[in-house]
């Protein structure tokens, strides 16, 4: 996969996810975003509140390493790679199995008002100027440490594919938690992941 048509695949993904938000959620009463779909599901504020925190630790960290990158000239190259540790992050979101969160980012029976929503909207935009400021630099090259660990680094591709993903599926498992008519039969219920 090029440069392009992985930060296209982000960007499309990441859009999706902030108009689904948009439409279905800003607006929902307060009870709908607090409803649980079952005793140890999340909630809809509950699953974007997770988000907010992925995005708090990790958008810093991608805005610096992007303009790093920039500074030491590092273009564009493709085919966009992977190391082993980007690999492993990219195989907990694409399972069907759910994966349990670090304390850090678990936030069931926390209690969230509507700003949890908009706070979610604003860390997209910002990650959306972001992703297109990497379009310019290379994905292969530009590595993110994480935010517990500084030994751990991530490609900045593998890091904003997995960034992608992982809202793709709880905005969507937040969506399945407000709207539980809206679940199809035969769907199983993400429980707290």
């Amino acid at each position: 996969m090029t440069s392009d048509e992985l930060l296209d695949f982000v960007e499309q993904t990441l859009r999706r996810a902030s108009t689904d938000v948009r439409e279905q959620l800003l607006n929902a009463p307060l009870e709908t975003l607090r409803r649980r779909p079952h005793p140890s599901a999340w909630n809809a504020l509950e699953c974007l509140a997770h988000l907010n925190a992925y995005a708090k630790d990790y958008l810093p960290l991608i805005h610096r390493a992007v303009h790093l990158a920039k500074a030491r000239r590092w273009t564009p190259e493709s085919p966009v790679g992977s190391t082993l540790a980007g690999r492993q992050l990219l195989r907990r979101v694409n399972g069907s199995r759910p994966f349990r969160s670090k304390k850090r980012y678990d936030f069931f029976a926390h209690s969230f008002d509507r700003d949890t929503v908009k706070s979610f909207l604003i860390y997209q935009e910002q990650l959306l100027r972001t992703v297109q400021e990497a379009r310019c630099v290379s994905l292969n090259r530009c590595k993110v440490a994480g935010p517990d660990s500084w030994m751990r680094r991530y490609p900045l591709g593998n890091l904003l594919e997995f960034t992608a993903k992982h809202t793709e599926r709880h905005v969507a498992q937040a969506i399945r938690a407000a709207y539980p008519s809206s679940i199809s039969q035969g769907t199983p219920l993400e429980v707290k992941t």
